[in-house]
């Protein structure tokens, strides 16, 4: 991807150059949520790593529900501060969420 964009932005520097800046940040910022989740450990993410071999069905689902809140929570912040870093945005605006009908408004 880098090698890409820096021979495109070469050929068109003024159209490409703020893409170009963007893009990059949101690569840095995948392989930072990568080497999180990987360093954390996908348990790690839910309840403090504990996890019984003797849950039930509904604490197993609610630790899971948990855990994907939690990684959302940390990609979505790690995405924000690359984009806000690149200096390119005034502003990230938080998403919309689905469940509570605000996507619809």
């Amino acid at each position: 991807l880098t090698r890409f964009l820096s021979d495109a932005v070469r050929s068109r520097p003024d159209d490409l150059a703020d893409i170009e800046s963007l893009l990059l940040a949101v690569q840095m910022a995948c392989k930072t949520i990568s080497h999180l989740v990987n360093r954390a450990g996908i348990n790690q993410l839910g309840m403090g790593g504990i996890v019984a071999a003797s849950k039930d069905a509904v604490e197993q689902r609610d630790f899971r529900l948990n855990s994907m809140r939690r990684l959302d929570q940390l990609s979505t912040n790690v995405l924000r501060n690359a984009l806000r870093f690149t200096g390119k945005l005034q502003m990230v605006a938080p998403a919309r969420d689905v469940r509570d009908g605000a996507a619809n408004a």
